[in-house]
């Protein structure tokens, strides 16, 4: 399960201060998949970074699987996040000097799993790269890339996976691909997902739509009811 509770975001430009999300209250149940969606800068990036762990909210507090977070140490954090979350990023955040197979190997060898490379290659084999297990990020497509970034996020079977765009740097095909490979973790294993993404096609599989607008929600709907804001 995912608790906000008054959560919010500010940061400082210049001489003034910006708010890029708004106090919140949100909760998600376990095993809940929620899409979150949105104009950029809405504040859709920003609440999934807070989510994880990777930014600290101005205010707040961010409770997963009962756990708050925001109280944790910096070690008690990463522990946690290795333990329980899946985190697929715009930018990849590969390891530029590991291969494909060693970037996916890299979070199930923080917690000792011994299957770790076996698992890895059934990963990349999920994802349509068997074949580029030996290649190192810039010898591999933005596509490809973006494919092994997202079976890193699977490694360790996380309870909650948060996936920024996850199909937006994919051709439409391997998009649906992953798409499918998201939504099965979410059905077979129970696992809480939370997906930014532009394409409502996409997001009318979720079970629950959340829409931002400069920094607040603005509608939070089951996905059969979702359609364009208006203007203004």
């Amino acid at each position: 399960m995912i608790e906000l509770k008054e959560l919010s975001k500010q940061a400082i430009s210049g001489q003034s201060r910006l708010t890029i999300l708004h106090p919140l209250d949100l909760l998600i149940p376990a095993g809940q998949f929620v899409a979150i969606l949105g104009p950029s800068g809405s504040g859709k990036s920003t609440l999934l970074g807070l989510m994880a762990g990777l930014d600290t909210p101005t205010t707040g507090d961010v409770i997963l699987a009962g756990t708050s977070i925001t109280r944790l140490g910096e070690d008690a954090l990463a522990a946690f996040r290795s333990r329980t979350i899946g985190f697929i990023f715009q930018a990849f955040h590969l390891v530029p000097t590991a291969t494909a197979l060693e970037n996916v190997q890299i979070p199930m060898e923080i917690v000792g799993r011994r299957d770790a490379k076996r698992r890895a290659r059934d990963l990349l084999a999920a994802v349509g790269l068997s074949e580029r297990e030996h290649h190192y990020p810039s010898q591999l497509s933005g596509g490809e890339q973006q494919r092994v970034a997202i079976a890193r996020a699977f490694a360790n079977e996380p309870s909650i996976l948060l996936a920024d765009e996850p199909t937006g740097n994919l051709d439409y095909t391997n998009g649906m691909r992953i798409f499918e490979l998201l939504r099965q973790l979410n059905q077979e294993a129970g696992t809480t997902l939370v997906m930014v993404t532009h394409n409502e096609e996409l997001a009318r599989a979720a079970d629950r739509a959340i829409t931002l607008r400069d920094g607040r929600v603005v509608r939070d709907n089951p996905t059969l009811s979702i359609e364009p804001l208006p203007s203004g």
